[in-house]
């Protein structure tokens, strides 16, 4: 038997990303488009890969959004 700690909660995966967006990107609210996982403050300005700073995009937004924050890329 495998004992898990489950006391941190549910783990950082983009699986659960995706549960948690319920697989519907969330710039356009598309969700027949193939799904990427954006970070909403790029890793190269700063933002960490957590929870609030990770959403579910897909890849035109992504690509669209690129570098830049979600105000600069409008």
């Amino acid at each position: 038997m495998v004992h898990r700690n489950r006391k941190n909660g549910i783990a950082f995966s983009k699986k659960n990303i995706l549960r948690r967006d319920d697989y519907t990107c969330q710039y356009c609210g598309q969700q027949n488009l193939p799904l990427t996982v954006d970070h909403i403050i790029p890793k190269s300005r700063g933002g960490t890969t957590t929870w609030i700073n990770v959403v579910v995009a897909c890849k035109p937004c992504n690509l669209n959004k690129g570098n830049q924050t979600i105000t600069e890329a409008g």
